[in-house]
């Protein structure tokens, strides 16, 4: 399905067109644009760090429209492949990329950490796009994010009005927290929880989560967690007989739970002008897809300068990947985010890119962002 906001279109839904087989062969037959593209190694100072950088130049630069990679979750590198093959396409597409290691990741200084930064991200993305502003390959700057780096995408978008346009790739229209406790659900069913029982206890990890953030509700949390300790589902989680306290929390765990996990992106998608695109797997288990959605379009109907697009890909997962039957396998794919992020280059044949994805982002940026005689289609 596509969503299309904008001053010309109301916001409407059209359904997508199955994708064909030969486009299907086509996309997976194709060797890496990045591989082949002209390379140029830099480094981007920001703040009080470097960070290590690849600049890919296509054969073809009649656009001279250059997009800033903002990578997602996890100790992932400029190389790794899986990002690499949703990037190829914005090479296809014939624009210059700028891809870079997070700060503490390969050859980027500083240090990396699992619990999220989402300001200090947003310091290093902008400090990446003034970087490809100024190269002379280039006369518009973008940007690309991914998962958690869509969160950082639509904070810069806010803040930056010059922006060409931003794509957004799964990036969550709720906060890290409400994404964590999604996804810590959606564990719940991979380890063998009926939905019963993981609808009985989302409530009772939300109440705990409230109580990290707020300091309040404690009594609340008690009452429940010792009526929890009477369902068969309660051992599982290996919980102790009171539920634990703010005390217990370290510093990376409070600054979650109290400053970074409650960034709402709403607000800032609400004064966001520059043309978006944002994709979603239908299938996708990392996120709340529909909330998502519906965030998103909330946001962007109280939003009257919007320019916006929102495409569900109906067979695609997190990684705009295709997906075999009716839902994405979180472990299958935390084995297939291990193979990318430690074997570079390596051969990944379980992870199929979705060609519509491709399909559908450069007929966007044709349309949106560049202003191209196909704009009225």
């Amino acid at each position: 399905m596509r969503y299309t906001s904008g001053p010309r279109p109301p916001l409407h839904v059209v359904r997508l067109a199955a994708s064909g087989l030969g486009l299907l062969l086509a996309c997976l037959a194709g060797t890496s644009r990045l591989a082949a593209a002209a390379s140029l190694e830099l480094t981007i100072p920001s703040d009080t760090v470097s960070l290590a950088a690849t600049l890919y130049v296509p054969e073809e630069n009649s656009r001279r429209l250059g997009v800033v990679i903002l990578h997602g979750s996890g100790d992932w590198d400029r190389h790794a492949p899986i990002p690499r093959r949703m990037i190829d396409c914005l090479l296809e597409a014939g624009l210059v990329v700028l891809d870079f290691d997070k700060r503490g990741i390969g050859g980027s200084t500083g240090t990396y950490s699992d619990n999220i930064n989402l300001e200090e991200r947003a310091v290093d993305a902008a400090a990446a796009i003034r970087m490809l502003r100024a190269r002379p390959e280039v006369d518009r700057v973008g940007l690309w994010g991914v998962s958690q780096g869509g969160w950082v995408g639509t904070m810069i978008a806010a803040r930056d009005p010059e922006l060409a346009f931003a794509i957004l790739v799964s990036s969550p229209g709720v906060s890290p927290v409400e994404q964590m406790l999604y996804q810590r659900m959606e564990r719940l069913r991979d380890e063998g929880w009926t939905d019963a029982e993981v609808e009985e206890a989302w409530p009772l990890r939300r109440l705990l989560w409230d109580y990290y953030r707020t300091g309040e509700g404690r009594d609340e949390l008690e009452r429940s967690w010792s009526a929890a300790r009477a369902r068969p589902w309660f051992p599982k989680l290996n919980w102790g007989e009171q539920p634990p306290t703010r005390d217990a929390l370290n510093s990376g765990q409070r600054s979650f739970y109290q400053v970074t996990g409650i960034y709402d992106p709403v607000p800032d998608l609400e004064r966001i002008s520059t043309p978006l695109l944002c994709f979603f797997g239908a299938k996708d288990r990392h996120i709340p897809v529909e909330a998502s959605i519906a965030a998103l379009r909330g946001a962007l109907g109280r939003n009257p300068r919007a320019r916006a697009t929102i495409e569900l890909l109906p067979e695609a997962g997190h990684g705009m990947q295709i997906v075999a039957g009716s839902r994405e396998n979180l472990k299958e794919m935390e084995a297939i985010h291990q193979t990318g992020a430690t074997s570079h280059g390596a051969s990944l044949p379980q992870f199929l890119l979705d060609p519509e994805y491709c399909h559908r982002l450069r007929r966007w940026l044709d349309r949106a962002a560049l202003g191209s005689k196909h704009a009225g289609e």
